[in-house]
Order: structure tokens, then sequence, then C-alpha cells
């Protein structure tokens, strides 16, 4: 149905213009669902019955006059990962495959008042670490028509990468910027909750309205980025670029650049040296809070719980045993090892001041430059596949990415902390050009 392709603005249209109804329009996404999901994976959960009857609720809202909200019938998916009040939330693991949160993360409470349709939620990696039989479920379900945004967590770059490889457009923001509030994170100092969406416009649409402080998040902030620079309109000129050389592969991008080049952007190679140590420092930092956060999975409180023990020592190592696999054991046995007395300082310690020292380097790149361009996905290695995404978990800085026009490593813009309105900018310049897409 073609339908399922357009926009947001486009679908918002349709409804309002009686050309379809809420209702026509959510059954056409949950069939697409249905014809697909055995082969691709997409979707965990699929909240059929709660969808058709949210869809109701508003053709009724629209019939009597009353006010819509801003996405009023738009169909969305969430990583299983973030909480949903009444729908199950399993972090595809055996450890909370019955697990039915009480209550909803933060930014789906804000995408309902807005009158958005949850479909379900998506697959994801074990506790995001492990493995799953699609690690990019929102993104899968984006491209194939299953949903029209989505919601995901992003801690190593997983909203960026999972957009990239299926020509969608994908956000990190600052962080603090969008509450994280109900995400059932692991690594908290570096996840963020990001977005994904076929259209640049629609990216902007869904982070203008789960943005914002919120009082459950003591993390969250404030801070008003003003929607998009009224500087950037048509061209690049006066914007510079900085590609660090430490995240960039010979021969990738050229297109890009040459473009943005050609759009008036003034782009420089640079270097920073820090950036040799993102993959390790991430590692340990991560694996220290992973570990500690994965402390309250015992079987006991809630979650799988083993059947055959002879104390309480046994029922906890039983319970994590039988219930977690095993990427997961490893990130926690490393995160306890980085975390212990003998080690902490020369492991856990040096990293944070390490880290301290990338966020520095970082900072002041973007006094001289507004933005840094780099490829998304490193395919030269296995082991550092996330090196150019993960800088910008490391700093709690705002990344963007989009389809390469050159090949499918993508483009990633990041920016310093709380320029959101800038990526955006240039971002929709750069995709009018391209017309990928469309514009905003």
């Amino acid at each position: 149905m073609k339908t399922l392709n357009k926009s947001i603005d486009e679908l918002l249209t349709m409804i309002k213009s009686d050309e379809i109804s809420v209702e026509e329009l959510v059954i056409s996404y949950l069939e697409q669902i249905e014809k697909t999901n055995d082969k691709l994976k997409a979707y965990i959960t699929i909240d059929r019955e709660g969808a058709i009857n949210k869809a109701k609720e508003i053709d009724k809202k629209k019939q009597q006059g009353a006010k819509m909200g801003a996405l009023a019938g738009i169909p969305m998916v969430a990583s299983d990962d973030i909480s949903t009040k009444g729908i199950r939330t399993t972090l595809n693991s055996k450890m909370l495959e019955n697990y039915i949160p009480p209550f909803n993360a933060t930014v789906i409470d804000k995408l309902y008042e807005e009158d958005s349709i949850l479909l379900g939620k998506s697959n994801i990696r074990e506790f995001g670490v492990g493995v799953s039989s699609n690690p990019w479920g929102a993104a899968t379900a984006i491209e194939n028509n299953e949903a029209a945004f989505g919601l995901v967590s992003d801690t190593i770059g997983e909203a960026r990468q999972s957009a990239v490889t299926h020509n969608l457009y994908g956000l990190k923001p600052t962080y603090g910027m969008v509450s994280r509030f109900g995400l059932i994170g692991s690594s908290p100092s570096f996840e963020q909750i990001g977005i994904i969406a076929k259209h640049i416009d629609d990216l902007h649409t869904v982070f203008e309205l789960v943005k914002g402080k919120d009082q459950k998040d003591s993390t969250s902030l404030d801070v008003d980025v003003n929607g998009f620079s009224n500087s950037i309109t048509d061209s690049l000129e006066g914007i510079k670029i900085a590609i660090p050389k430490e995240l960039f592969i010979e021969g990738t991008i050229i297109k890009t650049i040459n473009l943005m080049e050609r759009l008036g952007a003034n782009i420089e190679f640079i270097s920073i040296p820090s950036l040799e140590y993102v993959l390790q420092v991430y590692e340990i930092i991560s694996s220290g809070e992973f570990s500690s956060n994965m402390g309250k999975f015992d079987g006991i409180t809630f979650g799988y719980r083993a059947s055959d023990y002879k104390n309480i020592d046994e029922l906890y190592s039983k319970s994590r045993a039988e219930s977690f696999g095993e990427a997961v054991k490893k990130k926690i046995i490393f995160g306890n090892f980085v975390l212990s007395s003998n080690y902490y300082k020369d492991y856990y310690e040096k990293s944070q001041r390490i880290r301290a020292m990338i966020k520095k380097e970082l900072k002041e790149v973007f006094n001289q430059y507004d933005v840094i361009l780099t490829p998304v996905i490193n395919k030269e290695s296995e082991l550092g596949r996330d090196l150019f995404t993960i800088p910008a978990n490391i700093g709690g800085l705002p990344a963007l990415s989009m389809p390469n026009i050159d090949n499918d490593l993508g483009v990633q813009l990041m920016g310093p902390a709380f320029s959101e309105n800038k990526l955006f900018a240039i971002t929709s310049v750069f995709a009018k050009e391209m017309k990928i897409g469309g514009e905003i």
C-alpha cells in the first residue's frame, strides 16, 4: 500500500481530509506487519488490539470535533527496552520474557498525548549487547512500512547505524535533551533515546515533541534548541566542517564531501588524538556500569526465577545463569573485573580520565568548527565497527545520520551540545539537494 510510505505530514493531511480513517491506516500497517514479520522479525510484540482500539478513539475524537494531537493517528514502534504500560517489554531476554511494565516511559506518554499509536515493540539485542534474530528491528519495521517512525535506545550508535543500513535518518539527541525515564538501560552515562524516520522532517517533528525537562529524570535538561537554525536555508555557505582523520576511512564519503563543498561548506581534515582510545574507554566504563545495573535482575524482586535451588545463593546464581545469554554474562564478568579493588584505578578510573580528555578535545574542536563529519559504520574492522558513532555517546553530544550517496557506510554529523537545530538544518539542505527522504 503506497499510503504507508508517506511522510508524517502527508499521512496527517490524508486523515484530516477524510481520505483515510485512522482505523483504516492502522489496520493497513498491522496487515503489513502480519505479512512480513515472520521473515523480517522486526517485532517481538505486536499490540494489535490496543492499536485498533486507540485508532477508534482518535476517529471518534475527530468526528466530535475535539482537539487532536500533533501526531493524531500516526503509528509508531518502540524498541523492546522502552517501558510501555500493559505491553510486554522483554529486552529480548529470558530474564524478562514475561515482564509487563506498570508504567510508560516519559517519551511514550508524550507521544500518547499527541495521539500517536504504538503498534508494538521491536526486536533488539539482549539487553543491548547479546544476540538477536534482528538487532535493528525498529529500522527494519520503518523501512518495510511497518511503522511511520520509531524510538530506540542509542548506547553505541544503534539509532544511527540501523538508520543508514535501512536508508533512513537517525538521531541521537544531546544527553539530557530527551528523558530517559522508562528506558530499561544498562550503561546510563552513554545511552539516550534516539529517533528513526524515513524523512528528515519527520525526525525533527518527533524530536520537538519528545524533548524537554522531565521531573522523573534528574539527568534531563530544560534547554530550548529553538527548532531549526534560521541562518541555514538553501546553502551551507559559511558552515565549517571538520573531519577527524581518526574517524575516517580513505576513499569514503567523497561524494558527500564534494557536494557539501559545492553547497558552500568549508571542510577541513583535522586530528583529535584522544579518539584513538574511544573503543577501549567505552568498553571499560560501559561494562562497569552494566555489571552494576544488572545486579537488580536477581530472580527475587522480578524477572525469571529458577525453579530448582537449595538456598538463596543458588536461587540467585541459577536464575541469572539460566536466563542471561553468553554475551550478557561476559559483559557482567568483565564489568566486575574493572570495578574490582585490584584493578579499579588501572582500568575504570583511568578510562574516566581519558573520557574527560576526549570530551575536552571535542569541545575545543567545536570552538572552531560547526560540526564534525564522519561515516557511520566502520566495516574495516568487526571489533571496531562502532568507532565512528561511540564518540557522540562518550561526549553526550547530538549526532544525526543520513543515507550516504557514496556507499552503505552512512554519513554522520556530530555537533556540540544542544546543536540539534544546526544538524537538522544542514541535513535538510543536503537532503533537498540530493532528494533523499524529502525536505523540510
